[in-house]
């Protein structure tokens, strides 16, 4: 994956831009103008504001100065933001395509399928057969044509990358704190990792020793308001909720409904593990790059209805994106509701991690239950249009823990 994301994606900035090893486009024309880089730049920063902080670093100047881009930072640039922020600003449209397909490519890596006949359109526009662009035919490009045949002999990529041993280096590096004997600091932390990882596999004490509380999905945090009093228009919309659920008169069911409710402000999703503060806990100032405490935080939930398909009544779920205004906590009838309330965004129903999903407003708010929201998502806007970033898909993950020498196999589906 290096090879993609430290060599290829910097190239190919380094040919957009023109600053390629002092190589003209030759009889190509794939080079942006230095005013729409500019443009592209200010929209980076924009962008970096409403990403989770845990989707990624803050990313810098993209086009002048690639210093503090890692391979991470490089992956979420070429996968999820170079799509949107590239459209329309190439000369012809047929690099944008090019991207496009390079960056399936490099999903379709983490996917671990790739074919030959995906990666021989690289050649074409930056070598062009020609013996003068020969700088343009580095070694990476030449590795392309291995990758196939590399992951047939060595199986998935992810069993040999190098991102696992990063981070568990990284865990160890806070384990300094003697300058005359940083080996004696690291023998220990070994030995004590070492201990932890057997005390879990010989009294079964995953749970016990884990941060995370294993009986409830859903966990709601401060802060609240015990005493919160829904303006009629919410409890409205509570109680067309409850009608759907289980039926009856609207009007008797709001009549029912308390008065006092308890409002959260902030959830975290165990599976997910995503920490999600809703619109009314958000205080800070926009500027502020807080991704999970952002005024426009977008989260992506999931619809159950009824649907006739052959003539057999079927039970579709349908993926969709908004803003998580409210958290809601009722009593009614001897059972407790935990309820969303949800600003909806216009995708059409598209699912933002097999196709490009995009919109431009928002939908009148809805009441549904929590369980239906699965996690935070992020969003690039560019040309005034808003695009969806969800990482959630079969991408391979890779992640140390501390407890075990684990690799997550995917993002949940």
């Amino acid at each position: 994956m290096h090879m993609f994301l430290k060599n290829i994606a910097p190239m190919l900035v380094k040919h957009w831009t023109g600053k390629f090893k002092g190589m003209d486009t030759g009889k190509e024309d794939y080079q942006i103008a230095d005013h729409i880089w500019a443009e592209i730049r200010e929209e980076t920063a924009a962008t970096i504001a409403n990403i989770p902080a845990a989707f990624v670093r803050v990313l810098r100047n993209i086009a002048d100065d690639h210093t503090s881009f890692t391979a991470e930072s490089w992956s979420f640039w070429i996968i999820y933001l170079a799509p949107t922020l590239l459209r329309s600003r190439f000369p012809n449209a047929k690099y944008h395509k090019h991207l496009c397909e390079l960056v399936w490519i490099i999903k379709k890596m983490l996917q671990f399928l790739i074919t030959h006949a995906e990666i021989n359109e690289l050649e074409w526009y930056y070598y062009q057969h020609d013996e003068s662009r020969l700088p343009a035919c580095t070694l990476p490009i030449h590795g392309m044509l291995h990758i196939a045949d590399d992951i047939r002999q060595c199986r998935p990529v992810w069993t040999t990358w190098t991102f696992f041993l990063e981070r568990y280096c990284q865990k160890f590096k806070t384990a300094l704190k003697s300058r005359v004997q940083p080996w004696g600091n690291l023998n220990k932390e070994v030995l004590y990792t070492a201990y932890l990882q057997q005390m879990v596999l010989r009294y079964d004490v995953q749970e016990e020793v884990s941060l995370i509380l294993p009986d409830n999905d859903y966990v709601l945090w401060p802060p609240r308001v015990m005493s919160y009093n829904p303006d009629h228009n919410e409890r409205v919309k509570v109680a067309s909720y409850i009608k759907e659920l289980i039926g009856g008169r609207q009007t008797i069911i709001l009549a029912h409904l308390p008065t006092v409710m308890v409002l959260w402000k902030k959830v975290h999703i165990q599976n997910g593990r995503d920490s999600i503060w809703t619109h009314s806990a958000t205080r800070r100032s926009m500027k502020q790059r807080n991704s999970l405490s952002e005024l426009d935080k977008v989260t992506e939930y999931e619809l159950e209805y009824e649907n006739c398909i052959n003539g057999v009544l079927q039970v579709v779920w349908l993926v969709q994106y908004g803003r998580l205004k409210k958290i809601l906590w009722l009593g009614l009838a001897g059972k407790t509701l935990l309820l969303a309330l949800i600003q909806p965004c216009q995708t059409g129903g598209r699912d933002a991690t097999k196709e490009e999903t995009h919109y431009s407003r928002n939908l009148v708010s809805i009441i549904t239950v929590l369980q239906n929201v699965k996690g935070v998502i992020g969003r690039v806007e560019s040309c005034g249009e808003w695009t969806i970033i969800d990482r959630r898909s079969n991408f391979a993950k890779p992640a140390f823990n501390g407890t075990g020498y684990n690799t997550d196999e995917s993002e949940a589906d």
